[in-house]
């Protein structure tokens, strides 16, 4: 079944990371490209060759099979959103990614895609765009981690000498979300800050879904 291929690309991909370590990418692309033809839904093996094909200078193939997640399993576009407008910026096409950002928030609502897009805007279009961003994503999609980014942004856009209530307000919100933000291994209740394919604690491979707890609904 599906679950025994992911588990023979994870192996794959394993090989393919300790190939690429010791400086042998033939025989890590050769890995991957086994993991995704055993599991054509492999987002670590998609992952890890848009890493090699940037890392020799392949930019075009690394975004396009970066973008290609989207058809693979959209939740794990996250992974790569930073990646992603990080390459189209030194490409000189920053807009054309936050488009392309925006489109996927709007689609797959995910508050890492949410300070990635952000975090773009911020730079390329100002404070009064990044806090029209999240208000909108709020709209649509009401979490406590959507308002702790929107008071972030609100206080980019207030003079210094009003932010001490909006601060205030931050503060307390922040500290109820550092909770919230936390992904979860679904084997063994693990939490953790970061994103793993492999469980710290449990050891189990694929148990953690690429979405904070609440927005996966978990109990806190």
């Amino acid at each position: 079944g599906q679950s025994y291929a992911k588990q023979i690309a994870f192996f794959y991909c394993e090989l393919a990371s300790d190939e690429i370590a010791s400086g042998n990418p033939l025989a890590a692309h050769a890995h991957l490209q086994q993991a995704l033809n055993d599991c054509p839904v492999s987002v670590r093996a998609t992952i890890m060759l848009g890493d090699m094909a940037l890392a020799e200078g392949n930019t075009g193939e690394a975004i396009a099979l970066w973008q290609g997640i989207e058809t693979q399993d959209a939740q794990y576009l996250p992974l790569v959103a930073e990646s992603l407008l990080k390459v189209y910026s030194q490409l000189g096409r920053e807009a054309e990614c936050i488009e392309l950002l925006r489109n996927y928030l709007i689609k797959y609502h995910s508050i890492d895609l949410l300070n990635v897009v952000f975090d773009g805007i911020l730079k390329y279009q100002g404070p009064s765009s990044a806090y029209k961003l999240v208000l909108d994503e709020l709209e649509r999609n009401p979490s406590l981690l959507g308002l702790d980014k929107l008071l972030e942004a609100r206080l980019l856009e207030i003079p210094i000498g009003e932010r001490a209530d909006v601060q205030l307000v931050k503060d307390l919100v922040h500290k109820r979300t550092r909770s919230l933000a936390m992904y979860h291994c679904s084997h063994c209740g693990f939490k953790a800050r970061k994103f793993y394919w492999h469980c710290p604690a449990c050891q189990a491979w694929d148990s953690y879904a690429p979405r904070r707890d609440e927005e996966s609904g978990l109990p806190l």
